[in-house]
């Protein structure tokens, strides 16, 4: 609640703030901070405050609800200005519904508090529920939350499997990922 000075009975860390200073994003492994709480100790969990109200939200649920921890832990939350937006990373494989792909391997997802939905976005060039074959990393977010960056190395992103490390633009607007770090000769491609 608002004000409130009792602890979580477990540790929190990386914390993110929107840029009004309203929300706060963290990832925490405490089972008490929503109520009804429902997954097993140990696995992170992202979650945001609202400085206003005191009210803090599970932004990393499981497909099975609103209070169900997911089954893999979640870290390096970002939050958009106006709070409708956290992108974070995660292990999880019970994020979204269907998902498939490598289990339990570090993805880039995004949570839109209108609906209380998760998207994956680091998913392959034709699967919005397969996830990235070696995982996703390093997320950058505009201030809306709409548009960001990642770093992956897997090979299911893109038409070209990059040769290394790539950088990968997405956007909501956009069907598909967009190559950052591509190659002078072919705009389309990652650089070798």
């Amino acid at each position: 609640t608002q004000g409130s000075s009792v602890p979580a009975n477990g540790w929190a860390s990386d914390a993110g703030v929107s840029s009004t200073g309203r929300y706060v994003g963290f990832a925490s492994d405490a089972t008490d901070l929503v109520p009804g709480y429902l997954g097993a100790a140990g696995n992170s969990q992202i979650y945001i405050w609202d400085r206003l109200d005191g009210s803090i939200e599970l932004v990393s649920h499981s497909i099975l609800g609103a209070f169900a921890g997911a089954d893999g832990s979640s870290y390096a939350p970002f939050v958009s200005t106006d709070g409708e937006v956290v992108v974070f990373e995660s292990s999880a494989a019970d994020l979204i519904a269907g998902y498939s792909g490598a289990q339990y391997v570090q993805q880039v997802f995004q949570w839109r508090r209108s609906t209380n939905e998760v998207r994956l976005v680091s998913h392959a060039t034709n699967s919005a529920t397969e996830g990235a074959s070696d995982g996703a990393w390093s997320v950058s977010a505009a201030d809306s939350g709409t548009e960001l960056v990642f770093v992956s190395y897997s090979s299911n992103l893109t038409a070209q499997p990059p040769s290394g490390q790539t950088i990968y633009y997405w956007s909501e607007s956009l069907p598909a990922l967009r190559v950052v770090s591509h190659s002078f000769a072919d705009t389309s491609q990652p650089a070798s």
